[in-house]
């Protein structure tokens, strides 16, 4: 049985039925609804005497009614016959909304939560939306990979790392660079440079002594014996 069905059940009963309270309340409020409407009825002479006592009744029947509702918030009843009716009506109307306010406030929250169920559910993506954003996510990581700023982070070579050789410079001769196909270092690298710079100087020397054998060794003066 849910939530509703158990309210239109409650308030099926409450038709032919009422509780404890309910009907305490009724028979408290009507005591006093009979002095007031006997003082209303009286004549002149009776009914200054009567509506006394229909002031003096009102009074103590609230404290009774305090007695058997005490949550109720307006207990004082009225000595006027119109007014205490009109009392007795707001007062079983309390009552009868406090017995049913559990069950009300349990539909209102379902029925709250449902609502949100179902906004929520209408706000979920769809899968369109989700194929769209799986691809603009993977664009935006295409681009990061993409974008030359985010080697600056990198840190700098040791000295040892294998270095890229494949178009090695030309530096106008055919060296070990080209034959050897092993990675290379740095050190390697500074070490052919160091060795093929010494070989160039050793060569420009023989072709200098070619050229002009006089700036590489002056003439020797040989002795007249006497």
């Amino acid at each position: 049985m849910d939530a509703r069905a158990d309210v239109r059940n409650r308030e099926e009963w409450w038709r032919s039925h009422g509780t404890e309270e309910f009907e305490a309340a009724k028979q408290i409020i009507d005591v006093a609804r009979a002095a007031s409407r006997e003082a209303r009825d009286a004549n002149v002479f009776k009914r200054g005497r009567l509506l006394r006592n229909a002031e003096q009744v009102a009074g103590e029947q609230s404290e009774k009614l305090r007695g058997a509702v005490p949550w109720l918030e307006d207990t004082d009843i009225p000595s006027d016959w119109d007014q205490a009716n009109r009392f007795r009506m707001r007062a079983t109307k309390a009552i009868h909304d406090h017995d049913m306010q559990p069950r009300t406030r349990l539909v209102a929250e379902l029925e709250r939560r449902l609502e949100q169920a179902e906004r929520a559910e209408s706000e979920k993506p769809s899968p369109e939306q989700v194929k769209a954003l799986a691809l603009r996510m993977a664009e935006q990581r295409e681009r990061a990979a993409e974008d030359p700023t985010q080697d600056m982070n990198r840190p700098e070579p040791s000295g040892d790392e294998p270095l890229d050789l494949s178009e090695p410079e030309d530096l106008g001769e055919s060296g070990p660079f080209e034959e050897r196909s092993a990675p290379r270092t740095k050190a390697d690298l500074l070490r052919e440079i160091r060795q093929r710079a010494d070989r160039r100087t050793g060569q420009q020397e023989a072709e200098q002594r070619q050229i002009d054998p006089w700036q590489v060794q002056p003439p020797q003066r040989r002795g007249h014996g006497r």
